[in-house]
């Protein structure tokens, strides 16, 4: 994995490289990463804090659409 992943990011620093190879680059850093400094527990924490605030505002955003898409279909006004 270590020797495919410095093939492909010669190949990115080159230019060379397409999107399915840049998806793969990707990955393998990802997971190199991962095993080199694996995420501490507050930052696992963090993460799931913000998924859930993420989701909440995606949520909330839908709610905001739908209700003006009732209000255009209805003819209600803002005022």
């Amino acid at each position: 994995m270590e020797r495919e992943f410095c093939e492909l990011a010669m190949a990115e620093a080159n230019e060379k490289i397409n999107d399915e190879q840049m998806a793969r680059l990707e990955d393998l850093s990802r997971i190199r990463d991962h095993f080199q400094e694996p995420r501490s527990p507050q930052e696992i924490l963090l993460q799931i804090r913000s998924d859930r605030i993420l989701e909440k505002l995606t949520d909330t955003l839908r709610a905001c659409i739908a209700f003006d898409e009732w209000k255009t279909k209805t003819g209600k006004s803002s005022s």
